[in-house]
């Protein structure tokens, strides 16, 4: 396991995701601030980390970027909830993941189970995710 999260964790905060059309009624656009809790099975303690990243109602999935071998489906947006499926792809293994956020204003909550497979071993965890608006996106 000590192996695996180090590798896998920059393709999870390095997925992306089509942009789509929606109707998330109650999401403000612009820069968010994201606090992921990564929780381990088995008692290991979890770590925090903090990511900014634009969201918009075409893409409002928080940590992603473009350019990396993963790929996004059966996202679905209802009410002001969002959710996704993740797999990315390594010379290493598989990442399989799940995720859903439920937009409040200028917050979001939601969780991400995430699954590893490399050769014969395996390991899972979760990412329980807090977003803050920021502020409006810089201008490029």
């Amino acid at each position: 396991m000590n192996r695996l999260f180090p590798i896998w964790l920059v393709f999870l905060c390095g997925w992306s995701l089509p942009a789509i059309s929606s109707d998330l009624e109650d999401m403000q656009p612009g820069l968010w601030q994201t606090r992921v809790q990564v929780q381990f099975p088995n008692g290991r303690m979890p770590f925090t980390f903090t990511s900014q990243r634009c969201l918009t109602q075409a893409d409002p999935v928080p940590n992603t970027n473009q350019g990396q071998d993963c790929h996004n489906y059966d996202l679905t947006i209802k009410d002001n909830t969002v959710s996704w499926k993740l797999q990315c792809k390594g010379e290493k293994g598989i990442l399989e993941g799940q995720g859903k956020i439920t937009f409040k204003g200028k917050t979001f909550s939601g969780n991400m189970d995430i699954a590893i497979k490399e050769r014969d071993r395996s390991a899972k965890f979760v990412y329980h995710m807090q977003g803050e608006y920021q502020s409006p996106c810089p201008v490029p």
